[in-house]
């Protein structure tokens, strides 16, 4: 989010609230105050949320993120910082991700096996 407060305010006209950025962060307690992030700024740093992860993983690590992920990224409207495209070993992980997804979110809206349904027991 690159513009929080203009996001922020069209949000709020849609859903009929006033959503002000400067308000929020200043009466904003917990997560909202000091963000929760596994992508930890460092001293003095600040906190910028937008594209930090791609500021933070290794270059190794952001091509497999995006060539995971990139068609959604590009969707949402973030530029790419690599053009590499998924092997077949990404592609499969992505298939066996959704389909693994989709089969947990049935069993647990719809069994009492839901609850043993984890994603350490999918084998990658």
């Amino acid at each position: 989010m690159e513009k929080p407060r203009e996001t922020l305010r069209a949000l709020g006209d849609f859903v009929g609230q006033d959503l002000d950025y400067d308000r929020i962060q200043q009466v904003g307690i917990g997560s909202v105050r000091e963000p929760n992030s596994s992508f930890a700024a460092g001293p003095g740093a600040g906190f910028h949320p937008v594209r930090r992860w791609a500021e933070q993983m290794s270059s190794d690590q952001l091509g497999n993120f995006e060539a995971l992920v990139g068609d959604f990224l590009r969707e949402l409207g973030y530029p790419l910082s690599t053009s590499r495209k998924s092997n077949f070993r990404e592609q499969r992980l992505r298939w066996t991700y959704f389909r693994w997804f989709e089969t947990r979110h049935w069993l647990k809206s719809r069994t009492v096996l839901g609850r043993f349904s984890a994603i350490d027991r999918m084998g990658i």
